[in-house]
């Protein structure tokens, strides 16, 4: 959560008061272009485009320059933390992937030691017969 509101950090100096300007001014803040300029290139959402049922249907785009803008930044809002919400996401599968390397590598350095192990008892085990056979040969010589 602290990744995610840090990347909002100077969000009203950085991006609201471009849109109070606008409203101010009474013009309409091009949302393709300041998306271009402020959010990654790989947006599941188009540029400019606000999502499904966030917009009214019914409104005319236009009327209202000063509505027009308070969407349009409540658009630009939920992209900024979708985007921000992927890169986190990325960054914890990222992180989980190189745990399971990790961890991968370590159960292979595991069976590397068992498999050593297993060959060191077989040979122990070998070893241990020659030299019982040999104590039996010698049993046997002595008597």
């Amino acid at each position: 959560m602290l990744s995610f509101y840090r990347n909002f950090l100077h969000f009203e100096k950085h991006h609201i008061d471009d849109f109070v300007k606008a409203i101010i001014n009474k013009e309409r803040v091009n949302l393709v272009n300041y998306e271009t300029d402020h959010l990654d290139e790989h947006l599941l959402l188009q540029r400019g485009k606000t999502p499904n049922g966030v917009r009214d249907n019914d409104k005319v785009m236009g009327a209202d320059v000063i509505k027009d803008n308070l969407m349009d930044i409540a658009a630009f809002t939920m992209k900024k933390g979708a985007a921000i919400t992927t890169k986190i996401l990325i960054s914890l599968g990222y992180d989980h992937f190189k745990n399971l390397q990790k961890k991968d590598a370590a159960v292979e350095e595991l069976k590397k030691t068992k498999d050593e192990l297993n060959s060191l008892i077989a040979k122990y085990k070998k070893d241990k017969e020659k030299i019982d056979d040999l104590e039996k040969e010698k049993k046997i010589a002595n008597e």
